[in-house]
């Protein structure tokens, strides 16, 4: 009887009473080739050029689409395709090349892995999904408990509920962002007071009058303009002097507006 092979690891199945003498040879390359790589195999596939790369997992031999941990290398071209057979297959894949790789089965949308990106992902025999991170269940909203994120841009609403507080940034005016955006807020240090960016130049945010325990009595602004300042047009402003306005800095009245120092 021929030998036949397992339906996703392609493991060869030996027939009864076949291969009299060498069976021990191809338990061997089954046990200690083929399932290692499987189970905890690790390679690297260079890519090059706009792709597709098929990585294969051959009858009874070896192959990088059989392998567990796969780390890409080499320069290919952005949004390069690399593709695995539609079987049923876990991976830990790593994008250590120079472009973007989207890690799929043929035909099908897969995994899209930014340059430098990890990713433990699996393939259901139809197409690869991320598994880490991924929603649970497609769920639409996420609970995130004690978790520290970087950099995030939130492209919908944010929405917080609760009874506590948010902890916003805090430094000196010398640490602000060097290429502010529109909407920006932080806690100026050297001001003691919160401030926010309206997209030419950093203001105070309201919060009323200051003073000790719960008085509400003191309003207090800066003496000195040191950064160029236009009041909008139909708006009034005030401050309380003496106000100095540095050599370099000049503050724009329109028309239509007033500014009124007492």
């Amino acid at each position: 009887m021929a030998s036949t092979y397992s339906t996703n690891l392609k493991i060869e199945l030996m027939g009864t009473g076949d291969q009299s003498g060498t069976w021990g040879d191809t338990t061997n390359t089954n046990l200690g080739t083929l399932l290692e790589e499987a189970i905890a195999g690790y390679t690297t596939q260079s890519l090059a050029g706009a792709g597709p790369t098929a990585l294969t997992i051959p009858n009874g031999a070896t192959g990088v689409g059989r392998y567990y941990v796969i780390e890409f290398t080499g320069s290919p071209t952005a949004a390069h395709n690399v593709t695995v057979p539609a079987v049923q297959k876990p991976y830990i894949i790593f994008n250590n090349t120079s472009a973007s790789i989207v890690f799929k089965v043929s035909g099908q949308t897969g995994v899209t892995l930014a340059v430098g990106k990890k990713a433990i992902v699996y393939n259901n025999g139809t197409d690869v999904i991320e598994v880490v991170n991924a929603p649970v269940g497609e769920a639409t909203t996420q609970t995130l408990t004690n978790k520290t994120l970087g950099a995030t841009t939130i492209t919908g609403d944010l929405l917080m509920s609760g009874t506590g507080q948010l902890d916003l940034p805090v430094g000196t005016t010398a640490q602000r962002s060097g290429s502010p955006n529109s909407g920006m807020i932080r806690f100026n240090s050297d001001n003691s007071a919160f401030e926010g960016y309206n997209g030419s130049a950093w203001g105070n945010i309201g919060g009323g009058a200051t003073g000790s325990g719960g008085d509400q009595v003191f309003f207090q602004n800066g003496q000195t303009v040191t950064t160029s300042y236009s009041i909008p047009s139909n708006i009034n402003a005030g401050s309380f002097g003496p106000i100095t306005v540095s050599a370099s800095a000049t503050v724009t009245i329109p028309a239509s507006s007033t500014w009124t120092v007492v």
